[in-house]
């Protein structure tokens, strides 16, 4: 930041940055200053940007968002699992087979599904 102009647009884009890292980590009422004081900037992308990022904190209070608390260890693993790139692993079954036979019941089932708008036509038809 000590190398641009803070009114230049890539200094802007650095202050914007900086305001949505320090709104990552959770200093949110810094984070809302840096906002307000980007919707002035005279690079209208930037300034509509912080824009957007004030109306969420808006809502939120508009949403009293602020009474309904989480576990944050609840959804961590979510998060960590989406960071670090292993997102399709989450899911998959480990040590069990998997089982790709169709019981009789199943394709009498879906024979059925089939045969029978086959058979109604048919029988219409006949009317």
């Amino acid at each position: 930041l000590k190398l641009v102009s803070p009114s230049s647009s890539i200094g802007g884009e650095a202050q914007l940055q900086l305001a949505i890292c320090v709104d990552s980590m959770g200093r949110y009422e810094e984070a809302k200053e840096k906002y307000k004081k980007l919707t002035t900037h005279r690079d209208f992308t930037i300034s509509r940007q912080a824009e957007n990022f004030l109306f969420g904190f808006d809502a939120q209070e508009m949403m009293k968002t602020e009474k309904y608390k989480y576990d944050s260890n609840t959804y961590r693993p979510y998060f960590d699992v989406v960071s670090t790139g292993e997102w399709d692993t989450m899911y998959v079954n480990r040590g069990e087979e998997d089982d790709v036979s169709i019981s009789a019941i199943d394709k009498i089932i879906v024979s059925s599904v089939f045969v029978f708008p086959v058979l109604l036509i048919i029988g219409l038809k006949f009317l």
